[in-house]
């Protein structure tokens, strides 16, 4: 675990992640901030105290992974800390119980007048179900849960706090782009829409269907354009740049390369045919380990590839779209989807 905030001095926000016993929730956080196997994760012990965790992503965050006990009296800490509320109920779980946990968290946020905190329902344990029983169930997990809101004696506070839904398992990608959603939105708008902004320009200017920018030690997306996400289009980008992690300690020895030893006008001497270039007028060379054990895709990506030239790749995937991706810095990368030009 890292360093706490109080020792390293980064202001961190903190995200408190709630909900029952077995609901899912510390399950979904080792496979996003620690990158193990959902297979795994049958094998972690229940949580019996609150575990605080530095997560560094596009902003530095807190994760607060609380017990299915934790109550807003017994947390030991004011809502107000708290940029945003991540609250698991399990698909599978008899609703009313986690449904009043969640509604005694909202209540006690606006007893506090704390009018900004985001509230994030995540039905987890989707495969327990088939699409149209999981679909079913999601819908009136969330009916249920505005109805509550709704009949606060004060005033109805499903409209005074906007509450994000989503149905998520750890067995696909959905886990990681709620989170991606959650963490944009905690995200200081200003940055949001300058990310965006800037991807809606190079989308079109290069012919691209869909950018994403990737934080690619969470494979969560911290930017993206302003057209709708295809869940297939981000699960193809997502799995790429698991893959090219997984192999990346192959290239960890290829020489050094800096951007501003590239002549450009000499690299590419065709509009349609690049020729390589190399520093040395060799092509590069790499020590391939001894045994696959040694490729360790958790190691961050400024570790694998600490002084050479930052990676890019290219796969084809149907005979009219193609998946690009560069790195951008040791922990941000973009993965884009575009058609394929001959």
């Amino acid at each position: 675990m890292d360093k706490p905030a109080s020792v390293t001095g980064i202001q961190r926000k903190k995200v408190l992640v709630c909900g029952l016993r077995k609901s899912g929730k510390t399950s979904a956080l080792r496979v996003i901030t620690h990158g193990i196997a959902p297979k795994d994760t049958f094998y972690i012990e229940t949580t019996t105290q609150i575990v605080k965790e530095n997560v560094d992503t596009i902003i530095p965050l807190e994760v607060w992974d609380c017990p299915g006990s934790t109550t807003v009296e017994n947390l030991g800490a004011p809502l107000s800390q708290f940029s945003s509320v991540v609250f698991f109920i399990d698909i599978q779980d008899d609703y009313h119980l986690p449904i009043r946990r969640f509604y005694d968290l909202v209540v006690a946020a606006y007893e506090a007048n704390i009018t900004n905190l985001p509230f994030e329902v995540l039905v987890h344990k989707a495969e327990a179900h088939s699409e149209d029983y999981r679909v079913d169930n999601f819908r009136e997990i969330q009916q249920r849960i505005e109805d509550e809101l709704y009949d606060y004696p004060s005033q109805p506070l499903h409209t005074f706090y906007p509450i994000n839904y989503y149905m998520t398992s750890v067995y696909d990608h959905t886990t990681h782009e709620a989170f991606s959603r959650i963490v944009q939105r905690i995200t200081s708008q200003v940055h949001v829409a300058a990310l965006e902004n800037l991807m809606n320009v190079l989308t079109p200017n290069c012919s691209m269907a869909k950018c994403f920018l990737f934080d690619v030690n969470l494979r969560i997306y911290v930017a993206t354009d302003a057209s709708p996400v295809d869940p297939g289009s981000y699960e193809a980008c997502s799995e790429y740049v698991q893959t090219i992690l997984t192999f990346a300690k192959l290239y960890q020895n290829i020489p050094a390369h800096p951007r501003a030893q590239i002549n450009m006008s000499s690299t590419l001497t065709s509009p349609t045919t690049p020729t390589p270039q190399y520093p040395s007028g060799a092509p590069f060379q790499f020590n391939k380990p001894e045994t696959m054990n040694e490729v360790d895709s958790s190691r961050a990506p400024e570790e694998l590839f600490p002084e050479g030239e930052w990676a890019s790749s290219f796969a084809q995937l149907a005979p009219e779209t193609t998946l690009a991706y560069w790195q951008i810095t040791g922990q941000v990368e973009t993965p884009v989807l575009f058609p394929f030009l001959a």
